[in-house]
This record gives C-alpha cells, sequence and structure tokens, in this order.
C-alpha cells in the first residue's frame, strides 16, 4: 500500500508541476492555487485509501493518516538536514 501511495503520489505531483509550469507567469497565482488543491486532494486520496484498505472508522483512520503524515515528515525533514549537512562539509 505504500510502495502504490508513493507511486501515485509522484506521479500526481510531477503532472501538477507540468502543468503549473506551463501557467503563464501573468496568473502565478492560479499556478499556486492549483498545486494546493493538488495537495489537498492527494491528501484526501491518502486518507480515503487508508479508509479502504484498513476498512476502519473515520476517527481511527483519521488518526492513523495524522500520526503517520507526522511521522513520514519528521523522518523527511530530518534526512533532509542531515543530507544538507553532508553536502555543506563535502563541498
Amino acid at each position: 500500500h505504500g510502495l502504490h501511495l508513493h507511486t501515485m503520489a509522484y506521479f500526481v505531483y510531477g503532472i501538477a508541476l507540468l502543468v503549473a509550469m506551463n501557467i503563464p507567469e501573468a496568473q502565478e497565482a492560479w499556478a499556486a492555487v492549483f498545486m494546493v488543491l493538488v495537495f489537498f486532494g492527494m491528501n484526501l486520496y491518502v486518507y480515503k485509501s487508508f479508509r479502504r484498505v484498513y476498512g476502519q472508522r473515520r476517527f481511527k483512520t483519521l488518526a492513523k493518516f495524522w500520526f503517520t503524515g507526522g511521522v513520514y515528515t519528521t523522518l523527511i525533514l530530518i534526512f533532509l538536514i542531515g543530507e544538507f549537512l553532508v553536502s555543506f562539509a563535502l563541498f
């Protein structure tokens, strides 16, 4: 399930970036709004997939969604900072 979610997220965000990059500069605000809508849409997709795969009630699914999202974000930040420090040390 995790592999499916990552594949779907990379695909959707990749397509969204291609679309946003082709929006004229005069309408940059619309590109930002579009990316925010894609982000919330992807989060809704992840929540709904948790709900369908695990077959649990809304509150328990929402708690799992928040917990896994928090752990995921924390780990990404830790590794991003680590990558930044290693890059800085090697440069």
